[in-house]
């Protein structure tokens, strides 16, 4: 329940900075969480397609069919 709380309270605080931030700005500040959205799919995929074809550096066990992460079963 604390985790939970603290968390609304950073997401809370983080809004805030935000508005303060772009305060007198023209950009929209929902317009900067698109973009911020944008970037964090695309980091996300350049990370997820070298995981998908690199081999496992650890054991069999910990790996999933032979690479460090499987999209596909996930």
């Amino acid at each position: 329940m604390v985790c939970m709380i603290l968390g609304q309270f950073f997401h809370a605080s983080q809004g805030i900075l935000e508005e303060y931030i772009l305060q007198g700005r023209t950009q929209d500040p929902l317009y900067m969480m698109g973009w911020e959205g944008t970037f964090g799919i695309i980091f996300t995929l350049l990370l997820f397609i070298p995981a998908q074809t690199l081999p496992c550096p650890f054991n069999e066990e910990q790996c999933t069919n032979g690479h460090i992460d499987d999209i596909f079963q996930a």
